[in-house]
Order: C-alpha cells, then sequence, then structure tokens
C-alpha cells in the first residue's frame, strides 16, 4: 500500500493510530497491496497481543482495510487504552495476532 495511504486512512480510525513502524509493517508485508486486497485468507480470528481480545473474521473476505478496522474497535476492549500504536503481525495457525504499543 502507499505509505500516504496508510497515513490518511488512520484519520478514520477512533482510536488505532500508527508511527514510523508503519513503513516497516508496509515493507514487510503489505508493499504490493491494496487496500482491497485480502493477506491472509485463512485467518479466523484477528486479536490484540497479550490479551484474550480477539474477533472472529472470514478470512476470504478479509482486506487489509477490515484488518485495521477490525483492530481499531478490538482497542476499546484493553485495560489500556493508551497502546494504540501498530507495531507489528504476526500469524500464529489461523490468527492474526497484532502488537500494539503506546
Amino acid at each position: 500500500m502507499k505509505i500516504n495511504e496508510m497515513i490518511s486512512a488512520a484519520k478514520s480510525f477512533e482510536n488505532l493510530t500508527y508511527g514510523y513502524e508503519i513503513i516497516q509493517i508496509n515493507r514487510r508485508h503489505s508493499y504490493n497491496d491494496e487496500w482491497s486486497d485480502v493477506p491472509y485468507p485463512n485467518i479466523e480470528q484477528v486479536m490484540i497481543s497479550g490479551s484474550d481480545y480477539a474477533r472472529n473474521v472470514d478470512g476470504q473476505k478479509c482486506t487489509w482495510k477490515e484488518i485495521f478496522k477490525t483492530v481499531d474497535k478490538l482497542i476499546n476492549c484493553l485495560d489500556n487504552s493508551e497502546e494504540r500504536y501498530l507495531e507489528s503481525f504476526e500469524l500464529n495457525n489461523n490468527k492474526l495476532v497484532v502488537s500494539l504499543g503506546s
């Protein structure tokens, strides 16, 4: 995805934001992708690292935009709402585990 598109998209999220890490994430995971691409067609859940909070998703339809929206909603469930900066993604079986920081 284009970095400027990712930065613009951040304005539409209630909670989720990102810093310089987004450049690393983009290089590692989504450099040639579009917002409408389905990057992980086999995932069944998106979850926040270090928490029990997760949301079920249909991986076949879960676009980058849906992943970011899901993370944005999950932040509301966290005890520490200051952790809202996207740091990394990791696949763990059929779960996409998202790490956040403050």
